[in-house]
């Protein structure tokens, strides 16, 4: 195992970095076409209001969502597993002794995502496991598989030599 893997006193990862940077780019562009709609001409009320639903509150919506599930920091320690969004915010830890299982679930893209959870994930497809309370998800890489094997030996639940390919 690579030596800096074991001399870092913890593991930090950003869940899912590109999903969030592309939904403010769209938050931003629908903005622009929702002040196009409202502002540049003589707009009906009804006009305004589906206009700032389809341009305003649904992009930004999903855009601050997106932020929660693919900013946020996971930290992995000889102590378990923490997640939280700018230092503060979306907290949760899992320690060790706490944790029922480790389990990848695929994606159709070719990837997948590790779920580190209190309970069993068994036979839940993706959306129902990122509903589950006590449960971290971060989407899978070569590195991240390297970390948990430096503090558990905790199985991964679905990981096969297939899908650990990048």
């Amino acid at each position: 195992m690579n030596n800096q893997l074991k001399e870092k006193k913890y593991h930090k990862f950003i869940t899912w970095v590109s999903i969030p940077i592309i939904m403010i780019i769209c938050a931003i562009g629908t903005t622009v076409l929702w002040y196009l709609a409202n502002f540049t001409g003589e707009a009906k009320i009804f006009v305004r209001i589906i206009s700032t639903v389809m341009f305003l509150l649904l992009p930004w919506g999903l855009t601050f969502w997106s932020i929660k599930l693919g900013w946020t920091v996971v930290k992995i320690d000889e102590n378990g597993i923490k997640r939280e969004l700018f230092g503060f915010l979306f907290k949760r830890q899992i320690t060790w002794e706490e944790l029922h299982e480790i389990r990848f679930i695929f994606v159709l893209s070719g990837g997948g995502w590790i779920f580190f959870s209190k309970k069993s994930l068994e036979n839940m497809s993706l959306g129902k496991a990122r509903n589950q309370k006590g449960q971290i998800q971060i989407v899978h890489t070569e590195r991240l598989i390297e970390v948990i094997r430096l503090f558990t030996d905790k199985e991964i639940v679905n990981l096969t030599i297939e899908t650990t390919k990048e």
